[in-house]
């Protein structure tokens, strides 16, 4: 049988890396708000959010999922497709995408959170 090297295989589509970005990384929003909401339960620190508590966490963190999900994916997707492009690995596609991928969600969450927001 005839193995193909990783060097020498397909990169991977855009909508293969689009979609593994924004189910992978949007995810982190909703986590980071339970964090914050277990960690602020146990120090008292969730008295801003009156009665709605530490739970005000953890929506935030659900509101701005989406929002993170579908900027992450977008990122990711554009970057595949101008990697691809190159003469990229495989591997190298996957690297850069879904780290570009991660640092976008700094923009995308906050950003989703504001536009909820005017909503």
């Amino acid at each position: 049988m005839d193995s193909v090297s990783p060097s020498t295989a397909a990169p991977p589509g855009w909508i293969t890396v689009a979609v593994t970005a924004g189910v992978g990384i949007g995810v982190i929003p909703a986590l980071l708000g339970a964090v914050v909401a277990v960690v602020g339960n146990a120090l008292g620190g969730c008295e801003q959010f009156g009665d709605f508590g530490c739970g005000g966490f953890w929506v935030l963190g659900l509101l701005a999922s989406p929002g993170g999900a579908l900027g992450s994916a977008l990122v990711a997707g554009i970057t595949a497709v101008r990697m691809t492009k190159s003469s990229s690995s495989r591997r190298e596609v996957w690297r850069r995408s879904l780290g570009l991928a991660f640092f976008s969600l700094f923009l995308s969450g906050p950003l989703s959170l504001g536009l909820l927001s005017l909503l």
